[in-house]
């Protein structure tokens, strides 16, 4: 009967121990993209207009966009294939 308490014993603390750890990981884990946004404001490089050199129309004007993103409206040719 000692020895079932003491095995039991031992077996709550590693439990807790390993729920304290997993706690405490989790936390860190989610605190990470927070850190990454804030060290990539400071030194991050700044995107340009294109950055992935996209073809579609809403790249096709300056970032931020003016009033009138273009000065004629452009004409979208789209054909399904």
């Amino acid at each position: 009967m000692v020895l079932s308490n003491i095995f039991l014993s031992h077996v709550v603390l590693i439990m807790f121990v390993y729920e304290l750890i997993l706690r405490i990981t989790d936390k860190i884990i989610s605190l990470r993209p927070s850190i990454y946004f804030l060290w990539s404001l400071k030194y991050g490089e700044v995107a340009g207009d294109n950055p992935w050199h996209a073809t579609g129309l809403e790249w096709q004007t300056t970032s931020p966009p003016p009033t009138h993103n273009f000065h004629e409206t452009p004409v979208v040719d789209f054909h399904l294939s």
